[in-house]
Parts: C-alpha cells; structure tokens; sequence
C-alpha cells in the first residue's frame, strides 16, 4: 500500500473515531434528558397531588381531626416537590408562581 493510501486510511480513521465519539456522546445526553424527563414526571406529580390535597384540606377545614398537622405536613410535601422540580427545570414556566403560592406559605 502507498504512503499516501496509509495517511489517507489514518485520517479517515481518526475522523471515524470523532464521528463515533459524538455519536456515543449524543446517545449519552438522550439518555440523560429520558432520566430528566421521568424525573420531573415524578416531581411535578408530587407537586400536583400536594396541592390537591391541601386544596382539599383547605376546603374541609372543619371535617379534618388534626387537620393541622395534615396540613402542615403536606405544606412541607409540596415544599419539598417545588424544590425538586427546580433542580430538574428551573425555569419551567408551571413553576413560575408557586414558590408564593398561598396554599404552599398559608
């Protein structure tokens, strides 16, 4: 084989081997997005179910026996959710209003 031939094999071998890299580094950030989406799935369910229940609790005040306590135990569940869902999508538009929202601050 010419001299030629063997640079031209190695440069599109190295080019092969970026190309592979990219692709695996590409395949890499899909995988990590999958993991953030499930992530944020799970948070912003946890979120909307605290809400709900408070909104429920809220609204039944008077038929809840340690009402309170549920309350201010699901306060600190939809807390804990807003924060989670921040890590994973800070700028979510969904987010944009809850960190004062008055069920979560009563």
């Amino acid at each position: 084989m010419s001299k030629l031939a063997v640079q031209l094999l190695e440069v599109v071998d190295e080019e092969r081997q970026k190309i592979t890299s990219w692709v695996d580094s590409a395949r890499k950030k899909i995988m990590d997005i999958k993991r953030l989406q499930q992530e944020w799935i799970k948070a912003e369910s946890e979120l909307d179910q605290a809400f709900r229940e408070l909104h429920d609790a809220e609204a039944a005040k008077a038929q809840i026996f340690g009402r309170k306590q549920r309350i201010q135990e699901t306060r600190e569940r939809a807390r804990k959710a807003l924060i989670d869902c921040r890590a994973i999508a800070p700028k979510h538009p969904t987010l944009a209003h809850l960190e004062t929202h008055p069920l979560i601050n009563g």
